[in-house]
């Protein structure tokens, strides 16, 4: 069984071999009175612990996950011991500051059944509105957040059972929200158009199940930074109207929002950069201008710097200013990097295209090789040579040769 019979013994009190037994054979779930017997013997903090664990992904769980969703910090090292010591939670990766546990299947799903719907539907709201706490509002220390130890997958797995417990719909597009940003830089268009059609689907402009003028500051804030992240799916569809339409709306619901000033600014780079494809470069201009303004006053956060300098990349581009443009590219991934992304972080393909191209104009085509060669190699290792992500490399790849 799950639970051992002897750990039970030597860590349930009162519990003695005879009496063991005769509970045994008086149980239809045999399973199910092991982990019973053993969550009784649990401090509630732990207790706690563990019926959360059993909502998110059983399989693979960061030590960091769990502060981030704990109700107290300060008992953790203790719950984590507790839980282990009676094989509820097993190490799988030992790393000193940021282990990696995992929990049985069967126990999870038992712990859940037990818990029964409503209590698991109360722990998956606690979790969510924890878990977004700890979520930066910079945008490059967001994304390093999500790519985390764990920290993906459990973004997953807790929207699926947000959707299978019914929990609040704003909790759910809060989880959403993460995965559709990890989904777009990480070039999952399938996952991508899922969320897309999801939040599409909860919408509806007033007839779904989204209510804007029912919305306190909070949500009105994530629902309109789903809608930006919609809009950029569109803009790296190159359907850069429909991008507009999207980023228009979200200003308009910003403009609403108490706060986040942090993040009002961004909508304007996918504006900005819209407009610079559409050949709106005015438009594109007065867009960056304000998003350097946000920067001056301190409503940006320094590591999202590089935004302001892709911006400038793709006008000085399309003005024919091709050094000022690799100059501003340039930057961009510096700052990139010197924020803790590594350099082959799949962050960086757009960047290291928009180089290879500018390159090019310049007529550097050893050095643009160099870098399409390192793209080449970076997409190989998370996508077959038929994803849509290699074409653009190798039309440039092509202009080299």
């Amino acid at each position: 069984m799950i639970v051992q019979g002897a750990q039970l013994l030597n860590n349930v009190k009162g519990l003695d071999k005879a009496g063991y037994k005769k509970k045994i054979q008086q149980s239809t779930d045999r399973i199910q009175l092991n982990i019973m017997l053993t969550i009784n013997e649990l401090k509630p903090s732990a207790r706690n612990l563990l019926n959360k664990i059993a909502l998110i992904n059983n399989q693979g769980f960061s030590k960091d996950l769990l502060s981030f969703i704990t109700d107290d910090q300060s008992t953790l090292n203790d719950d984590i011991y507790q839980l282990s010591k009676i094989s509820l939670i097993s190490n799988i990766d030992s790393h000193e500051a940021n282990p990696i546990f995992e929990m049985h299947d069967v126990i999870a799903q038992k712990i859940a059944e037990i818990n029964g719907s409503i209590n698991n539907k109360a722990y998956l709201e606690d979790i969510v509105t924890k878990l977004m706490n700890y979520v930066p509002k910079s945008i490059i220390k967001a994304q390093i957040f999500r790519k985390a130890k764990t920290m993906h997958e459990n973004f997953e797995i807790l929207a699926r059972n947000a959707e299978k417990y019914n929990v609040n719909i704003y909790k759910i597009m809060q989880l959403n929200r993460q995965l559709i940003s990890a989904y777009l830089l990480s070039y999952d268009h399938h996952n991508t158009e899922r969320l897309v059609n999801w939040f599409n689907k909860n919408d509806q402009q007033g007839t779904g199940k989204f209510k804007l003028w029912l919305m306190s500051n909070d949500e009105k804030y994530t629902y309109a930074s789903y809608i930006r992240a919609i809009g950029v799916y569109y803009r790296i569809c190159s359907n850069y109207r429909t991008a507009i339409h999207y980023c228009t709306r979200t200003k308009e619901i910003l403009d609403n929002v108490e706060g986040y000033e942090s993040f009002k600014w961004i909508v304007l780079f996918t504006l900005a950069t819209s407009n610079i494809a559409l050949g709106r470069v005015q438009e594109a201009e007065k867009n960056i201008k304000i998003i350097e303004q946000f920067f001056n006053k301190g409503l940006m956060d320094e590591s999202d710097i590089f935004y302001i300098h892709d911006a400038k990349a793709l006008l000085f581009f399309v003005q024919g200013k091709y050094t000022e443009s690799l100059e501003q590219v340039n930057k961009s991934i510096e700052t990139t990097i010197k924020n803790g992304t590594s350099p082959d972080d799949p962050w960086f393909i757009n960047s290291y295209n928009a180089k290879i191209e500018i390159l090019n104009y310049l007529k550097k085509h050893q050095e643009a090789y160099a870098i399409a060669k390192q793209v080449y190699d970076m997409c190989k290792s998370f996508k077959k040579e038929d994803d849509e992500v290699f074409g653009y490399t190798f039309l440039q790849w092509q202009k080299v040769n």
